[in-house]
């Protein structure tokens, strides 16, 4: 997903908060990279 690129089809932007809201809601959570490397290096 590049915003700002020319290409019309690209819906994803639209559908996104949507998408958080729908995976949030199943008990997914989002997280950062350096989250990630933070929790494996403890």
């Amino acid at each position: 997903m590049h915003l700002g690129s020319p290409r019309q089809s690209e819906k994803l932007i639209y559908i996104l908060p949507d998408f958080i809201q729908e995976m949030l809601s199943k008990g997914y959570s989002f997280v950062t990279v350096p989250e990630i490397i933070n929790d494996r290096q403890d």
